[in-house]
């Protein structure tokens, strides 16, 4: 916290000042204190003219306070106004202490008598001050718990009444033969409800609002107690008011004045912010309807009955019932709050809070528990074609539905859109496969709405608790066997722990990935390309090789295709990967052609890639290379042309116009159509290993090769199968006929260097194309 801006510069003989004053009224005070126990009236005269100047000292300083208050900037609106009050009181504590003893000099001399408009004066005036240091603490309380209570000022008019309705009561039979009879006079009972409330409340609010640590609030409270003790000042020394007790109750009351300009000056500590409470204001209406219930009780009682007294007692009373009436609707407003708070406004069910609520308190049980997540499948389908308020009432539906199924004592919540929540506890969880299989079928009930027939399917993800497992993942792990369940189309998954490290692992590689893809030196050291032979059928010549990514990972080690090229994919990172497979391939191709190889080489380009927007560049890029691009076969899976036959048609007619050799990978494995056979400048058919391990034994599939061979060969292409590994196969695919082949039969997927080695055993020839 900064210091305010008058600390420094013209403005510090302000906080000198208020020290200043704080040592001289505490000097005068002392002498007053001696000057009680030498019962001599020259001191008194000489400590209350003392008290007289110093009033008017602190009245000054107060007032150059009060205009110089704390900056917008360095406190908030309601500690402002707390110091703007609690000096205005500082300030008529200060003129009631001038002016009193101004009026006693006036009338007849330097002392006080309880009897004089002096000390009228001066007693008005600290009960005045009263409430101004009471909206100043109020204001301070409203600051700290950013809580604007407006029950805070009826509780301390309740307490004040009730405190001045006891001190009549008690004191008229304790005091019955007070001299003065100024303890008997409604002023003085006035001034003892102030003292109690401002000390009390001082108290509390310095405790109650976490500033026990702050000085100021210290000072505020030495402030405070100073009325109480002036009030009981003449019940300690045995005398009234005036003579020997007028001196010292002035020197506390500009005590109270310095303290709390002391108070303002003080940088303020650095506390945290409480949040708003209501139990403070609710504890001191109890007390405040006791006390005036205790107090009309004795009035009731007692023989010389007081209007004054009960009048105050009964006011007090329905001022603490107005705010237990209060509290009571407020109560039932939190209460209707909080279930709104916990309740789907959608299906009427539980909702996210509600669910992780309870999840935690049956964890903290230490006994079983199961969570069932849910979530519609088919949901984002209906909504988007029937709009929303079909989809809302269809959410309804499905929670009526599922609710039937959970059993007594657990609890079903909607977590959001269309993924709701089961908790399972007690002798429900021996039962959690059988609630899963319910709600999935409950999910996928048919529904009729507005005369449409709906139906959506639901996938149900089940997880157990672990001794010591947090709520949170229990959720994660509900939420990973759901996937499950919905990835496998199986309605019900159970969470498996290494299917569960599987994923996330694969988390971990995906966020690998994200860092090698963006590093253009990483991927050039990580991302390895091998080459698996192609073999012509009939004289094992070696007539290409397929380009194979590997991603050598810095902790895994080497990762096949099967382990990354899915996530490649789906973050969109394919370009790359390819653009890193061509260029290593046309090295490759120009080291083979010098040293009198020149083999065909066979690269995947992926759906994905296909829309790539730089893909024609990418491949520009290559043919500036000094290559021969009828050597290059760009291979493409015919569920990578099925997804956009347009925008696949014209890539691949680019590419073919580039003089780039097109292979047709995959055949018969997706939705195969004759037609696009037709459509696409294709040079090469590939059959997949799925054929090849079933050719042996299945004469249909022999079948169906041996047509594919046909039709390549009408078409003027080669047929590649792929996945021989025995000779068998291989003598089997030549009868049927086949070109080429490629698979373990030959060689696995080589590292470069390692191919080259293997490629000098075998004698390699440029494939003539097959004629018609």
């Amino acid at each position: 916290m900064t210091q305010p801006r008058y600390a420094t510069g013209a403005g510090r003989w302000i906080r000198r000042a208020s020290i200043i004053g704080l040592i001289l009224s505490a000097l005068t005070l002392l002498g007053a204190l001696g000057a009680v126990a030498a019962t001599a009236n020259a001191p008194f005269a000489l400590a209350e003219a003392v008290n007289c100047l110093l009033a008017a000292y602190l009245a000054v300083v107060t007032g150059v306070l009060l205009r110089r208050n704390r900056r917008q900037d360095e406190a908030g609106a309601n500690e402002i106004q707390a110091w703007r009050y609690l000096l205005l009181g500082a300030l008529i504590l200060t003129v009631a202490v001038f002016a009193g003893q101004g009026a006693a000099l006036l009338a007849h001399g330097p002392y006080l008598a309880g009897t004089d408009l002096g000390w009228v004066v001066f007693t008005v005036g600290c009960i005045a001050a009263g409430p101004f240091f009471y909206h100043g603490l109020v204001r301070w309380k409203q600051e700290r718990t950013a809580l604007a209570d407006p029950n805070d000022i009826l509780n301390g008019v309740g307490a004040w009444m009730v405190v001045v309705a006891i001190a009549n009561a008690v004191h008229q039979p304790v005091l019955a033969d007070d001299p003065t009879g100024y303890w008997r006079t409604e002023a003085g009972y006035a001034l003892i409800g102030t003292g109690v409330v401002l000390f009390g409340s001082a108290v509390a609010i310095a405790n109650l609002t976490g500033l026990a640590s702050d000085a100021r609030a210290w000072l505020l409270t030495g402030a405070m107690a100073t009325p109480l003790v002036v009030a009981l000042a003449p019940l300690v020394l045995s005398t009234g008011p005036q003579a020997h007790g007028a001196a010292a109750t002035q020197g506390l009351i500009l005590v109270a004045a310095a303290l709390i300009g002391l108070a303002h000056q003080r940088p303020a500590d650095r506390t945290e912010l409480l949040p708003a409470m209501t139990e403070t204001t609710t504890a001191s209406a109890l007390t405040v309807l006791t006390a005036g219930l205790f107090v009309l009780i004795q009035q009731a009682l007692s023989s010389e009955q007081s209007v004054l007294i009960t009048g105050l007692a009964a006011a007090a009373a329905l001022g603490a019932c107005y705010r237990f009436v209060t509290v009571v609707r407020d109560l039932a407003v939190l209460a209707r709050a909080r279930q709104e708070a916990r309740t789907d406004e959608l299906t009427g069910a539980a909702n996210r809070r509600a669910m992780v609520t309870a999840i935690e308190q049956g964890l903290a049980q230490n006994a079983p528990v199961a969570l069932l997540l849910i979530d519609l499948d088919r949901f984002k389908l209906i909504n988007d074609r029937y709009g929303h308020s079909v989809g809302d009432r269809l959410l309804q539906d499905v929670s009526t539905s599922f609710a039937r199924h959970v059993p007594p004592g657990c609890l079903l919540a909607r977590l959001g859109g269309d993924e709701f929540a089961v908790l399972l506890t007690g002798a429900a969880v021996g039962h959690v496969e059988q609630t899963a299989h319910d709600l999935v079928e409950a999910g996928a009930t048919y529904r009729s709405l507005d005369g449409r027939p709906l139906r959506v399917y639901a996938s149900v993800g089940v997880a157990l608790n672990e001794p010591g497992m947090p709520g949170v993942e229990l959720m994660r792990r509900a939420d990973v066997a759901m996937y499950r369940a919905k990835n496998a189309g199986a309605g019900v998954g159970r969470y498996d722990p290494d299917l569960d490290a599987a994923a996330q692992e694969e988390l971990e590689l995906a966020e690998d990935m994200q860092w090698t893809f963006s590093q253009p030196a990483a991927v050039a050291e990580q991302i390895r390309v091998f080459f698996q032979p192609q073999v012509r059928i009939g004289d094992d010549q070696v007539v290409g090789a397929e380009a194979l990514a590997r991603w050598e990972h810095p902790r895994h080690g080497l990762l096949g295709p099967s382990r990354f090229i899915d996530l490649v994919e789906n973050q969109g990172l394919m370009g790359i990967l390819t653009e890193r497979v061509l260029h290593e391939s046309v090295t490759q191709w120009q080291r083979w052609r010098a040293a009198g190889r020149p083999l065909r080489v066979s690269v995947n380009l992926s759906a994905g890639f296909l829309a790539e927007p730089r893909l024609l560049e990418i491949l520009d890029d290559v043919l500036e290379r000094d290559i021969d691009p009828s050597q290059f076969v760009m291979e493409i899976t015919e569920t990578g042309f099925m997804a956009d036959p347009q925008l696949a048609g014209t890539m691949i007619r680019a590419m073919a116009e580039r003089g780039f050799a097109i292979s047709i990978d995959d055949y018969g494995t997706g939705y195969s159509s004759l037609s696009y056979l037709n459509d696409i400048p294709a040079t090469e058919l590939k059959i997949d290993r799925t054929f090849t391990q079933r050719i042996l034994h299945d004469e249909r599939t022999a079948a169906i090769v041996a047509g594919t061979a046909q039709i390549a060969h009408r078409l003027g292409m080669r047929l590649l199968v792929e996945g021989v590994e025995d000779p068998d196969t291989l003598a089997k695919l030549g009868d049927l006929g086949c070109d080429e082949a490629q698979g373990y039969l030959f060689a696995t997927p080589l590292p470069k260097d390692a191919f080259v080695t293997w490629l000098e055993r075998y004698p390699s020839v440029v494939t003539p194309r097959v004629p018609v």
